[in-house]
């Protein structure tokens, strides 16, 4: 008893572990490699405040993030290891007679939704505005003039200090200009800024909404407008060309070249949309150009993916997912998907954000679950993906994840192609279970082995799983032999062949009466 207690532990353990390996969800196949999550750490706690925006740097050596205050804001940079922390706070105009009730503190507004860092990892760029106080008005005044305003495109070194603070063409909306999305050059020394502004009130009463395309000198904060239109969005910027002399945006369902910096402008692809709903307007290219995402933005269907080139439909996510961001190698994307988890009296829930992780390339290992709860709009990677920082419930956390060469299963699932090696360990292990399979059969039926012509009823479950095929093919490669036999009257069942599985080598995988396999020379 002691001894068949301790065998089924035994297998069910490696089952487990075996399982576990083979179906995790926090790995994917991505082209020749596999990208696995291996540990997840809170950077921030509560006593740190609430984090509002993060971002990791391209080397993934450092995390930007954003916490308000009442009257400012601060963006601290910590090491992604963890460790010191370097912060920066602007300085804020007070009255000069601090119980003057005439005027009161400016007050510092993040005016952009992300953090961007320059792609040498040195510099954190953020937009802000700061709001002078107001002028003091008698009662009855008519006086319209609007308190100064400021928009300031933030510069912020590793350390703390502030690099630069530059002025932005925004402040001619009288605050009401706000910043889309920006991108640093590759070469750092320049960045776009997508500026949308507002028709602000009286003093623009022939001035409609606009928005423009802003290039700003990194070093001397000089700036150009390149590009203009006054369509609901303004353009999204993408990514900049390698040598910077274009970019890359998306504007109204448009994919767009804005060359650098004459501001002429290429269409390169426009969205023809399914029916007249905005909902099913809305998609998002891809950084490289290549693709864009089909799908709802409230969760309520699945997400797919088109190819401009091909027109191919590429299905990402089959349940209720939306979509996060696309990645700047512009083969990987983000979505998200809801969950609502309870206790067992059913009286308490939560609703998780999962994020996961996806590529082009539609196989079953080609997206992962890289958080299990995470805020929207959060999570960032370094460039070359082995770390994430992204916000839960106001704290930052890091995740890790490691490049590493798939397992046999892992390049069947992908498509990839096997080693001799690897096809003889995936037919060996397929041969344990057939042989696993008729063993049992043997036992319902009195030692009586099935027959040459209904072998395959008794082995459903092995053709449904592919056991009887070449790896990574629909080739069948089994053979069986054991038509006839009767367990009771073999001398030596575990010399009897019952099957084989043969994919052309010089060896082929012999399946014997007592379930067990080995690998024979032809």
């Amino acid at each position: 008893m002691t001894l068949r207690l301790i065998l089924v532990l035994t297998i069910l353990t490696v089952s487990h572990a075996a399982f576990a390996a083979d179906a995790g969800i926090h790995s994917m196949v991505v082209g020749s490699k596999v990208l696995e999550l291996v540990d997840t750490r809170q950077l921030t706690f509560k006593a740190d405040g609430k984090v509002i925006r993060c971002a990791i740097s391209p080397n993934g050596a450092y995390v930007a993030y954003v916490k308000l205050t009442d009257e400012s804001f601060t963006v601290s940079i910590a090491r992604s290891k963890g460790g010191s922390t370097t912060a920066f706070t602007p300085a804020i105009d007070r009255p000069t007679k601090p119980n003057d009730t005439a005027t009161r503190p400016g007050k510092w507004f993040v005016m952009c939704t992300t953090l961007v860092w320059s792609p040498d990892s040195r510099l954190v760029a953020l937009v802000s505005q700061y709001r002078k106080p107001m002028p003091f008005r008698e009662a009855g005044s008519e006086d319209q003039t609007p308190r100064e305003i400021e928009t300031k495109l933030l510069l912020i070194q590793t350390d703390g200090k502030l690099k630069g603070s530059f002025h932005m063409q925004a402040d001619d909306w009288r605050g009401m200009a706000t910043c889309e999305s920006m991108a640093f050059s590759p070469d750092a020394r320049k960045i776009a800024l997508s500026v949308h502004g507002i028709n602000a009130g009286p003093w623009k009463e022939d001035q409609k909404d606009d928005d423009w395309l802003e290039i700003m000198d990194a070093s001397t904060g000089r700036s150009a407008t390149i590009y203009s239109n006054r369509d609901v969005f303004g353009p999204q910027i993408l990514s900049w060309a390698k040598d910077g002399s274009a970019i890359l945006c998306e504007d109204n369902a448009t994919l767009i070249r804005i060359s650098v910096p004459d501001g002429s402008v290429e269409t390169l692809y426009e969205h023809e949309p399914v029916s007249d709903s905005i909902r099913d307007s809305v998609i998002a290219f891809s950084c490289n150009g290549k693709y864009f995402t089909n799908g709802f933005p409230d969760y309520t269907l699945g997400l797919s993916v088109t190819s401009i080139d091909t027109k191919q439909v590429i299905p990402i996510a089959k349940l209720e997912s939306q979509f996060e961001r696309w990645f700047s190698n512009g083969n990987l994307l983000l979505y998200s998907q809801r969950r609502s988890i309870k206790d067992d009296s059913d009286r308490r829930t939560r609703e998780l954000r999962t994020l996961w992780l996806s590529s082009m390339a539609g196989h079953s290992r080609s997206s992962m679950c890289v958080a299990l709860d995470a805020d929207e709009d959060s999570a960032t990677f370094s460039t070359d993906y082995r770390r994430m920082a992204y916000i839960l419930d106001g704290r930052v956390h890091v995740a890790e994840l490691e490049w590493r060469n798939p397992t046999a299963h892992e390049k069947v699932d992908a498509g990839l192609r096997l080693t001799e090696e690897e096809e003889k360990t995936i037919l060996m292990e397929n041969g344990k279970q057939i042989g696993l399979a008729l063993w049992m059969r043997c036992g319902d039926y009195e030692g009586r082995f099935p027959d040459s012509d209904s072998y395959e009823a008794d082995l459903r479950k092995a053709k449904a799983e592919g056991w009887l095929n070449r790896p990574g093919t629909g080739t069948n490669i089994f053979l069986y032999l054991g038509g006839g036999l009767h367990m009771n009257a073999l001398e030596t069942p575990g010399s009897t062949p019952v099957g084989e599985l043969d994919a052309g080598y010089s060896w082929k995988i012999v399946i014997y009466a007592d379930g067990h396999s080995e690998v024979v020379r032809k």
